[in-house]
């Protein structure tokens, strides 16, 4: 990428490029205010992570779909090692506890070539099989949500009743698994959850679903820290400086980014997030749909993660603002010239 931005491509700043850098210098000031205590690079590095991989698609177009292939390969990749490890438990359906379902099934719905239908229908299931003996309730949620969104948008608008009729019969398709021995994990955690927030427990769960009432628990404490500190927050590892809780983080997006960077930081993250979603509803053409879903499922996920310090977040939504995100450059440079322009001066004054 830096060779290419060298030679090649021109080094373009626009909304997104300046909203994230400004973001990474916001968390440097929320530490600085709180002392640097604990302080970790994280949020930092991975965000400029993503503005390069962002400024790279947005100059080499042609270069998305083919990162997007790999991002799906490498995925395929992790699946079959996932299977091989945990092949007696897949096979027993015996687990106490993967995005490639999402890439599979746009490709299953969407795609008309029939041998890739076939591909992705083997890789939906693959998927979708060990999403469900891991017995995560947010990787099923994931998928009914990202399911039941392609179910629509296939249908279309006139065809809105069928989409309904075909969601019914996924919700009355699940329930019939879920009654069945081999989902007696999954039945408990979720019948569990539920018992939480209802006042009369539901028999088949635990009365005292610690899992749930912790992630709560951090959620609240983390949305308190950021009424405390609401302009810059607690600053990088705030939440796990500062909670009083455990040496970790919130286990969710909303709060943890809150506590740590403050309502600054947390409007100058999301002003890419906002303008893809603007862009695609303005412009849903078939092509970007599939940069919509990674975005979706994402925005799911933050249910249970904290974008900003995930990896392969990091590594792949730069990808996603680069084909969603449609703004003007507020300015643009060329490396190659620049290098030029001080080579010239430098023989000029010698």
């Amino acid at each position: 990428m830096a060779v290419e931005f060298i030679f090649f491509y021109r080094v373009k700043i626009d909304i997104v490029v300046i909203s994230l850098s400004l973001f990474c210098i916001s968390i440097l000031i929320s530490s600085l205010i709180n002392g640097f205590r604990n302080f970790t690079p994280t949020y930092i590095l991975l965000t400029l992570f993503t503005v390069g991989i962002y400024a790279y698609c947005s100059s080499n177009k042609p270069i998305k779909k083919l990162l997007i292939l790999a991002l799906y390969l490498g995925a395929i990749a992790f699946l079959f090692y996932f299977i091989f490890t945990y092949r007696s438990a897949l096979l027993s359906f015996d687990m106490s506890r993967l995005g490639g379902a999402t890439i599979s099934l746009y490709f299953l719905f969407f795609n008309k070539n029939l041998f890739v239908k076939i591909f992705a229908l083997i890789f939906s299931a693959l998927f979708g099989y060990c999403a469900v003996t891991s017995a995560s309730k947010i990787v099923i949620i994931l998928l009914f949500i990202i399911l039941t969104v392609f179910i629509f948008i296939l249908n279309g608008k006139k065809r809105w009743w069928i989409s309904l009729v075909a969601v019914g019969g996924i919700i009355g398709l699940g329930v019939v698994l879920l009654s069945l021995p081999f989902a007696s994990s999954i039945r408990y955690r979720f019948l569990s959850m539920l018992n939480v927030f209802v006042a009369t427990p539901i028999s088949g769960g635990s009365n005292n679903d610690l899992s749930t009432v912790e992630r709560l628990v951090m959620f609240l404490n983390g949305m308190e820290m950021f009424m405390r500190k609401p302009l810059f927050g607690f600053g990088a590892n705030g939440f796990a400086t500062y909670g009083g809780i455990n040496n970790g983080w919130s286990h969710n997006h909303v709060s943890e980014i809150l506590c740590n960077s403050g309502i600054v930081g947390t409007i100058l993250y999301h002003i890419p997030f906002a303008f893809s979603i603007i862009h695609y509803v303005k412009d849903h053409r078939r092509s970007k749909l599939i940069y919509f879903s990674i975005m979706l499922f994402y925005s799911i996920a933050a249910i249970s993660i904290a974008l900003p310090g995930e990896k392969m977040f990091a590594f792949i939504i730069g990808i996603v603002y680069s084909e969603l995100v449609e703004t003007r450059d507020v300015f643009s440079f060329s490396i190659n010239k620049v290098f030029k322009k001080k080579e010239i001066a430098i023989n000029e004054n010698s």
